[in-house]
C-alpha cells in the first residue's frame, strides 16, 4: 500500500447511500443528518462503482436497483478486495435479504446488517450511528497502530 493511498484510507470512514430511488434515498439521506451524519449519495449503483472505497466506509445499498443490482456491486467490490461495511436495504421479503447477506459473507465482505423497507427512522437512525461510532473507532486504532508502527522503524 502506498503512501498516498495509506494516507487516503485514514481519511476514510464515508456513509455512502446507493439506492436507484432517489425519494427514499433522499429520506434515508434526511435520517442520517438527523445524527449530525454526513452522506454522499448515489441513484446509480455505475457511478457508485466508480468512486473510492474504503474498508472503513459504510455502504447503505439498496439490493433492487437496475443497470447493476446490490448483489453485483458487492461481487464487483468483494473481486476488488474492498470489504466496507454493508447496511443491505430492500422491499423484498426477508429471505432475500438473509441470502444476499449469506452471500456477501461467503464473499468475505461485512454486513452489519438488513433492513426491509419501508426503514423505520429510529432504527436506522440507530443502526447508522452505532455504525458510524465503531468505524471512528476502528478508524483511529488504524492511526495508532500505523504510528507505532513508523515510530517503532524510526
Amino acid at each position: 500500500m502506498t503512501q498516498d493511498n495509506l494516507e487516503k484510507q485514514h481519511q476514510s470512514c464515508k456513509i455512502f447511500i446507493v439506492d436507484d430511488d432517489e425519494q427514499q434515498a433522499m429520506l434515508m439521506r434526511a435520517m442520517a443528518e438527523t445524527s449530525q451524519l454526513e452522506t454522499e449519495l448515489f441513484t446509480n449503483s455505475i457511478d457508485f462503482l466508480h468512486t473510492e472505497i474504503f474498508e472503513n466506509d459504510i455502504v447503505v445499498l439498496d439490493l433492487q436497483m437496475p443497470d447493476k443490482d446490490g448483489i453485483e456491486i458487492m461481487r464487483e467490490l468483494a473481486t476488488r478486495n474492498i470489504s466496507p461495511n454493508f447496511i443491505l436495504v430492500s422491499g423484498f421479503d426477508e429471505r432475500v435479504l438473509h441470502s444476499a447477506k449469506q452471500l456477501a459473507e461467503s464473499k468475505h465482505l461485512n454486513v452489519v446488517a438488513t433492513l426491509s423497507k419501508p426503514l423505520k427512522a429510529k432504527e436506522f437512525i440507530s443502526l447508522l450511528s452505532n455504525t458510524y461510532a465503531e468505524c471512528r473507532e476502528k478508524h483511529k486504532q488504524q492511526i495508532e497502530n500505523t504510528l507505532s508502527t513508523k515510530n517503532t522503524e524510526l
